[in-house]
């Protein structure tokens, strides 16, 4: 990376780690937060510390951090302070190579001042641990599409800490990573595939092992995939279920995005036009990362935003370039407006003037 691009990425990691660190809260936020809590120093997925399917890495981190501050609590909280400052450095990074380094950066700034996310930060919620993990694999992915076609290696370890962290993102990327996959040879996709199994077979049997066995791990996983069948359209309540996820989308999109919404409806329909989908790598990228877990979301799961965290993060990329373009779109139309006013202004100079030749 350039020194200006290091520059840009120190000062919106420091800025979002300050933000959130100095209004951390010192009290639990939930009854998960407290579960995670408890985790670090008693993991028991019978006993939901944490709850089924178990959120191993997450928690493992704040056993790690707990060692040095001795306070599961503030070891918790620290994790999301952290992972909300590095999110921020991956979406400038992110938004700098899909547009420019302004929308990048902008991108970063919304995230970093988007009340939703601010309160993410400074409470335990595992969301903002798989989001840096999640946004990272999709930054790795397009650089695959640049041509790097060795970063599959990295989208792949990346997507696996994401799935360990939360497992229940592991279904909602696989129409996107098929896509990433449609770029690599055969020697490639094996390799990749290769080190996401090792990768996930290093944290998966230590969970296995630390939740009494796969007995145990494998009721654990049924008791949670039937809370998640009862809140989808699988759960009795088919149209119930898909008005109550779309009333919460809407709730979550616009406290997230606010007046943001404005500029993103303007840019989403020239951005994702027909001919665009059919040609453009970009839009195909950002459309099979985006829908499939917007459909998820509609027809399975959706509480809050952190069951939408891949759509969730990078909208504010593009709600950025809509910015951008939006900008340079009314730039060219004042200076068009103001063009034609001169003229006018010119045109009635001259007619006043061979007036007065006449007379």
């Amino acid at each position: 990376m350039k020194i200006k691009t290091w520059i840009y990425a120190l000062v919106l990691f420091f800025t979002g780690f300050i933000s959130r660190y100095i209004l951390t809260v010192d009290n639990f936020s939930s009854l998960d937060s407290v579960q995670y809590a408890i985790g670090t120093f008693q993991f028991s997925l019978s006993a939901h510390t944490p709850p089924p399917p178990g959120y191993f890495l997450y928690i493992m981190t704040g056993k790690l951090f707990n060692l040095f501050l001795l306070n599961p609590h503030d070891s918790m909280v620290l994790i999301s302070v952290l992972y909300s400052a590095l999110i921020g450095v991956v979406v400038f990074l992110l938004g700098k190579r899909l547009f420019s380094t302004a929308a990048g950066f902008i991108a970063s700034v919304l995230f970093l001042t988007s009340p939703v996310f601010w309160y993410k930060g400074v409470t335990i919620y595992g969301y903002l641990n798989v989001g840096f993990f999640l946004i990272l694999t999709v930054l790795f992915c397009y650089m695959v599409l640049e041509g790097k076609k060795k970063f599959a290696y990295l989208a792949m370890v990346s997507y696996s800490l994401a799935v360990g962290a939360r497992p229940q993102e592991l279904p909602m990327l696989l129409p996107f990573m098929v896509f990433i996959f449609s770029f690599l040879s055969w020697r490639q996709r094996i390799k990749s595939l290769l080190l996401f199994s090792l990768t996930t077979l290093a944290w998966l049997i230590p969970l296995i092992l630390v939740s009494g066995g796969m007995s145990t791990y494998m009721e654990s996983l049924r008791q949670g995939s039937q809370y998640l069948a009862d809140n989808s359209i699988f759960g009795g309540a088919f149209l119930a279920s898909i008005n109550n996820h779309i009333i919460k989308m809407g709730l979550y999109f616009h406290r997230t995005y606010l007046l943001g919404v404005i500029p993103l409806f303007y840019y989403a329909g020239r951005f994702f036009s027909l001919p665009k989908l059919c040609d453009d790598r970009k839009t195909q990228f950002i459309f099979l990362l985006v829908v499939p877990v917007l459909l998820f979301n509609i027809f399975i799961q959706f509480a809050e935003i952190g069951h939408g965290m891949v759509w969730g993060l990078v909208l504010f990329v593009l709600v950025a370039e809509a910015i951008v373009v939006v900008s340079k779109d009314f730039a060219e139309l004042m200076g068009k407006f103001f063009k034609a006013l001169r003229q006018k202004q010119r045109i009635i100079k001259i007619g006043r003037a061979s007036c007065r030749e006449r007379v």
